[in-house]
């Protein structure tokens, strides 16, 4: 509804997207877009025999596509990505029933379950296409660390410049290379700063997503210090590129040992600093494919039996 920032229609892994172009705006302008999205649904419906819809995020497109589904007796399963399982969605409460929850990992169950009084109807992963990355290297990587994500409060950004300080503390020099922009980056750079680390500290700002992938190539730690997960391509994107990860969330269940989930900043510290000083084997690891949660979303569709 709202991104990209102009109206289209293209082709998306061999998939139709109506892009309306939104734009966050408001008044009656909101109201008109609520009008071309029901029409985009009706004419989806009418030419493709639309027999499920899938809403991505727990908002106002959700709740657009729930109200169809009603009136033309679809199934409708809304897929809850992160924030949208917090305690301030009210879309949850406007939804038409029946919809069938989605959610992409253990902790997002449990938090759309205690915030929202909504059951789940199942655990759908992200993953990613590895075949639009680039190719796994095995070779000499001359960053110690790298952090990828939003500069805003709620990545927590400020405690991956404390592990570097601490590390200077002890004499013990590391490099990082800090991907992404956001509010938070003046401040960041002043701390740096004050830390006296700016020659260790790399900001790319905001850079293409293959750009992302090759800095992780060439790094050893993934530092991901937020504040809030529910399941973080991140994760994924790093394991893949062959770098540990430490992190306060574990989507994956601990089913990989190169992710260290930790509960305070001493933890955070304590497992960069080791893995530092560790002799670390970085491998290539796929640890959710998009053939898996394809197949897997299939299933939740045939499970769900025969809504008309």
């Amino acid at each position: 509804m709202h991104y990209p920032f102009h109206q289209s229609n293209y082709m998306w892994f061999g998939l139709p997207v109506m892009a309306l172009g939104g734009k966050n705006k408001k008044g009656l302008f909101r109201i008109t877009l609520y009008l071309k999205t029901w029409a985009a649904l009706r004419k989806s419906y009418a030419n493709d025999n639309t027999t499920v819809v899938l809403s991505i995020f727990a908002t106002e497109a959700a709740l657009l596509a729930s109200y169809f589904c009603r009136w033309h007796k679809l199934k409708h399963f809304c897929w809850v990505m992160g924030q949208d399982a917090g305690t301030n969605n009210s879309y949850h409460s406007l939804l038409a029933s029946p919809v069938r929850y989605l959610v992409m990992s253990d902790f997002l169950k449990q938090g759309l379950e205690r915030n929202s009084k909504r059951r789940a109807f199942g655990i759908l992963p992200s993953a990613i296409h590895v075949n639009d990355l680039p190719p796994f290297e095995l070779k000499n990587r001359t960053l110690d660390f790298i952090c990828v994500g939003s500069l805003i409060p709620l990545k927590r950004v400020e405690w991956v410049l404390q592990v570097m300080n601490d590390l200077k503390k002890e004499g013990i020099h590391a490099r990082i290379c800090i991907v992404g922009d956001g509010p938070e980056r003046k401040a960041l750079e002043v701390l740096g700063h004050n830390f006296g680390i700016s020659d260790q500290v790399h900001f790319t700002g905001e850079v293409q997503h293959a750009e992302v992938i090759a800095q992780m190539l060439q790094s050893k730690i993934l530092l991901h210090p937020s504040t809030y997960e529910g399941f973080g391509n991140v994760f994924l994107e790093a394991l893949y590129s062959g770098c540990h990860v430490v992190s306060l969330f574990d989507p994956l269940n601990g089913k990989h040992t190169e992710l260290h989930k930790v509960n305070s900043y001493p933890e955070f510290y304590s497992i960069a600093k080791t893995l530092l000083l560790s002799q670390l084997n970085h491998a290539c690891i796929q640890a959710i494919t998009t053939k898996e949660t394809t197949k897997l979303f299939i299933d939740f569709v045939q499970s769900a039996g025969n809504a008309k």
